[in-house]
């Protein structure tokens, strides 16, 4: 694995948020579909795979770490983000 610059690390939009809410993604076997309060107007959505590693309930309220300016990504047909805005936890 490379190293990444300091240039490149401060492109990086980081924020804490809480998740609000989290289910599962239907026809998979390892996705939840989770929504995300990192303080704007409307939650972020992202599906993540830690199915294999928190139930639902461990997940909900927790307050993650979110990356919110990845690239765009649809998984199962699901939109990975709410009004073109990214997120990744």
């Amino acid at each position: 694995m490379s190293d990444v610059s300091f240039a490149d690390f401060k492109k990086l939009d980081i924020r804490v948020g809480k998740v609000l809410s989290v289910e599962r993604v239907p026809d998979t076997e390892k996705l939840y579909k989770v929504q995300i309060d990192i303080g704007e107007e409307k939650p972020r959505q992202t599906v993540t795979s830690l199915v294999d590693y928190y139930t639902s309930d461990e997940l909900l309220e927790r307050e993650v770490v979110v990356l919110t300016n990845s690239s765009y990504a649809v998984t199962n047909n699901l939109s990975c983000s709410n009004d073109a805005r990214r997120a990744v936890m």
